[in-house]
């Protein structure tokens, strides 16, 4: 079997691989550098749970060969997170819950990021169809699963848009939500408070 030697930057780290000419970039990132945050599902190209970001364009890994990539720039899942901090669209989906077995989430996180930079500020429907026509994202779940969870990924991508346009509101108008989240939090307080006097008073 004929070796080739690659140079590829991976999550902004720079590699020197003598690698055989038909690994594919899925096997390079496992066996490799023991990146198994991008997963093996069809090995086809139609789940998308192999999903990596190559040069910004989001690719099926399993289809690409490793020995392709000499000079250019892998992202995978774990590049996502800096500083010890989750990406926006990470949290987003931690946040309204877009995930079921998570097996192909990363490949949805890398899809989700290629889709926002091409569409900052998409529709609904652009997200639906830019999603579902990369892969099928398909673990098995019943159809009526991966609806709800399709809802919901959508959901996720709104909401990091929100996420994104709360860090380049001016100061001035985040201090008034904060002043505003304040206020309601004391309300509640001062209610509990009322609560729990009409409570004890039952009791006495």
């Amino acid at each position: 079997m004929q070796n080739i030697t690659i140079h590829v930057t991976v999550n902004d780290e720079q590699y020197i691989r003598t690698i055989p000419a038909n690994m594919t970039l899925l096997q390079f990132l496992r066996e490799e550098l023991h990146l198994t945050g991008t997963k093996e599902g069809c090995d086809e190209g139609e789940c998308g749970a192999c999903t990596v970001l190559i040069d910004g364009h989001p690719m099926n890994s399993c289809l690409v060969l490793a020995a392709e990539m000499e000079g250019k720039h892998v992202l995978t899942v774990e590049g996502l997170a800096q500083d010890g901090r989750l990406h926006p669209l990470q949290e987003a989906f931690l946040e309204v819950g877009a995930v079921q077995c998570g097996y192909c989430t990363p490949g949805m996180l890398l899809s989700g990021i290629a889709m926002l930079n091409l569409y900052p500020h998409p529709t609904r429907e652009q997200i639906r169809k830019e999603m579902e026509s990369k892969s099928d994202y398909e673990c098995g779940k019943m159809k009526a699963d991966r609806f709800v969870e399709n809802k919901r990924y959508i959901s996720a991508i709104y909401e990091y848009r929100r996420l994104i346009e709360m860090e380049e509101q001016p100061n001035e108008v985040l201090v008034g939500n904060v002043w505003h989240n304040l206020g309601k939090a004391y309300a509640g307080l001062f209610l509990f408070q009322e609560a729990a006097i009409c409570l004890r008073r039952a009791y006495e």
